[in-house]
């Protein structure tokens, strides 16, 4: 057996590795695991749902107080001696959308009750019981794109998600709407987002 991290798993790799009976992935990305290849060569596979969820959802947290409060500029400048005054948001009051109410999204809505901001979530299996819990609203992804000041992206790469935030749904946000991706880099077309 292995215990994989993200090098990856596929039919190569799996011939070098004739005995090989199980895979079990470390984290929760099966992006690195062809999981076919798997199959064809009776490779059992399996991953640790949940198992970063409390360290990404901080994580997620940290970046949108970061946005907001614009402490990338404020850090250089005071690095430079400057003290200049900038205008900046609050979390407080934002409508915070979440794209893939799992694990972590779950958990960062959870986080954001204390900042009493407006939450609103959108999943392909929504979670009413988990919505109540953390006074989340379920909505549709256009609902999160069209409504958000803050998204925040947390769902797995699949054929289905890859390059979900592209041109098309970025005409749908607020001008000025603050993106944090934590997923992996393929949901996001990043020539899309760069315009």
């Amino acid at each position: 057996g292995i215990i994989a991290d993200s090098e990856p798993w596929n039919e190569e790799s799996l011939q070098c590795a004739p005995k090989l009976k199980i895979i079990s992935r470390y984290g929760v990305g099966m992006d690195s695991v062809d999981v076919e290849a798997c199959k064809r060569h009776d490779v059992m596979v399996t991953n640790c749902p949940g198992v970063n969820a409390n360290p990404v959802a901080e994580h997620a947290v940290a970046m949108m107080l970061c946005a907001v409060r614009n402490l990338v500029a404020v850090n250089e400048s005071t690095k430079k001696g400057l003290w200049k005054q900038y205008m900046f948001r609050e979390l407080t009051g934002q409508t915070v959308g979440i794209i893939g109410f799992g694990f972590i999204g779950k958990k960062v809505a959870r986080k954001l009750m204390g900042f009493e901001c407006r939450v609103i979530a959108c999943d392909v299996e929504p979670d009413e019981e988990a919505a109540r819990a953390t006074n989340t609203e379920l909505v549709s992804l256009e609902q999160v794109l069209s409504q958000s000041d803050i998204i925040c992206l947390h769902v797995p790469l699949t054929p289905e998600t890859y390059h979900m935030i592209n041109e098309e749904s970025l005409k749908k946000t607020k001008r000025g709407v603050i993106f944090v991706a934590e997923a992996r880099g393929e949901v996001v077309d990043e020539g899309a987002m760069a315009i």
